[in-house]
């Protein structure tokens, strides 16, 4: 089942899965300038990228901010991207807008350099879900309401963000779903 189709059947996991890319994931893209190259800001600022320089674009800094996500861009939020797919012609440009996600929305990379391995990695992780969803009964350690647990700094040096303190005191019970403990999964590519 393709992205188009679990997006169509099942928004709101899909919409799981884009938030906590875009809370999670912040690789770094490297390119070499094969032109001279001049970059303004928004204050004015202009800054030369020399040909044959080796420029480097943060992907998770675009993930992060509110010009592209709105005031709430540090809560994990999927209605975003629910509203973003209902919202795929809309005219606006402000932030939460479709067009203002489109374009801060990156955790594959974007353009020529497109990650190969992006349907490989969705359908790896799609399995995952749907057998945690479908086979297993997931609860807090302590049965209370779960909460996103704190992320730890974010860095370059670790393409995706990890819970802070390694998750410490955070954890999940697991056990199968009555009915479904001989149950065997089998995957297919």
């Amino acid at each position: 089942m393709g992205a188009g189709v679990v997006e169509e059947r099942c928004p709101l996991l899909m919409s799981c899965y884009k938030e906590t890319q875009r809370m999670t994931v912040h690789q770094v893209s490297t390119r070499t300038v094969v032109e001279d190259t001049v970059l303004s800001d928004k204050g004015g600022r202009e800054y030369l990228l020399k040909k044959g320089s080796v420029a480097q674009l943060v992907i998770g800094v675009g993930h992060g901010m509110e010009e592209y996500w709105g005031e709430d861009v540090d809560e994990f939020k999927p209605e975003r991207f629910l509203a973003q797919a209902s919202k795929k012609g809309d005219a606006g440009e402000g932030p939460g807008s479709s067009k203002a996600m489109r374009a801060a929305f990156q955790p594959f990379g974007g353009g020529t350099h497109l990650c190969p391995g992006r349907a490989f990695a969705f359908a790896d992780m799609m399995a995952v879900m749907a057998t945690l969803l479908l086979g297993y009964e997931i609860d807090t350690l302590d049965g209370g309401e779960w909460k996103l647990p704190p992320f730890a700094t974010r860095s370059v040096i670790d393409a995706v963000t990890k819970p802070a303190k390694h998750g410490e005191r955070f954890g999940v019970n697991i056990r199968r779903r009555q009915g479904w403990e001989n149950v065997q999964w089998k995957y297919e590519m």
